[in-house]
């Protein structure tokens, strides 16, 4: 069943961290977010004029069930979403990965963007990506599946400029659908979508991650929900 952002009601949450380490600090609460998570410490995460913003420094810090590696910062929501939604994020910055890998085997990347997660070895993302390719950056929507905690679908084709970018996941049962758009009008889509047998509730957040030695820095915004016809209220 398609959607259509007419017929469909925002559901507000906050956010909270997944799988934090016992000596993890308590995330900050930020204001129409909630709570975030930075499991190395090493992060700073502030908020401003309604965005979060992010600066990695330039060591590895990834979501990836695959290395065993989940200390990238996070926010997550802390009340499953079930049955169909889109899911809605805006990554600002400049992803400017340099030549230099900081996760042997893996290119130098800059990542930010949407997590749908069963647990932390099952989970969806979409990011606003840049890796350090052939002696220069390529943009790119990086539209991934972790299942039983390895990497089984990693989809790279769909170009980007170096700019703001407004990303979304449509699930439609066991259907997930990437879409990515400069301006939020004009989207561009992966036409296949990831096929996989996630639970009917998922916990839906956003995520940055980094393999590079160059600092990521990036802002976060307008993370919402849409359901057709149902509206939660917001969670203090």
């Amino acid at each position: 069943m398609a959607f259509c952002r007419a017929a469909i009601l925002p559901v507000l949450f906050c956010l909270c961290a997944l799988g934090a380490r016992a000596d993890e600090k308590p995330g900050k609460k930020i204001p129409g977010f909630g709570v975030t998570s930075d499991p190395d410490g090493d992060c700073d995460i502030t908020f401003k004029d309604g965005k979060v913003l992010l600066t990695l420094p330039g060591k590895a810090h990834d979501f990836a069930a695959e290395l065993q590696r989940w200390n990238a910062p996070r926010v997550l929501a802390p009340t499953p979403v079930r049955g169909d939604f889109i899911a809605e994020l805006k990554v600002g910055g400049q992803l400017k990965p340099g030549e230099v890998s900081t996760i042997p085997g893996r290119r130098p990347y800059h990542g930010a963007g949407l997590l749908l997660l069963k647990d932390r070895n099952n989970y969806l993302s979409l990011h606003r990506g840049a890796v350090y390719l052939d002696n220069r950056v390529r943009h790119y929507a990086n539209f991934e599946l972790r299942k039983g905690g390895e990497m089984t679908v990693s989809r790279y084709e769909v170009e980007l400029d170096d700019q703001d970018t407004y990303l979304r996941v449509e699930r439609r049962g066991g259907n997930f659908y990437a879409l990515a758009s400069h301006d939020g009008v004009h989207w561009k889509v992966y036409d296949e979508p990831i096929t996989v047998d996630f639970p009917a509730a998922l916990r839906v957040g956003a995520v940055a991650v980094s393999s590079s030695d160059q600092p990521l820095r990036c802002t976060l915004a307008g993370l919402a929900i849409f359901r057709k016809g149902v509206a939660d209220q917001p969670q203090p």
